[in-house]
């Protein structure tokens, strides 16, 4: 169960840094500071340091709460 929770976190985390990610290219391209929306694996990366950020915090929650 504990294994589920920390895989959906790191998901989220995943998803949210890629949105922002994403969301920002877009408001860029719309507003014609940037000529093309391109989604690179630069951007992947940093979506999975987020997705890894999250799984770790989330075990730091659970260290703490079992050992407080």
């Amino acid at each position: 169960m504990k294994f589920i929770k920390l895989v959906t976190n790191g998901l989220w985390g995943f998803a949210v840094f890629f949105s922002v990610i994403l969301f920002t290219k877009l408001f860029l391209y719309i507003s014609n500071i940037s000529i093309s929306l391109n989604i690179e694996v630069i951007d992947l990366y940093h979506s999975l340091v987020g997705m890894v950020l999250f799984i770790l915090a989330s075990m730091s929650k659970q260290i703490i709460k079992n050992y407080v």
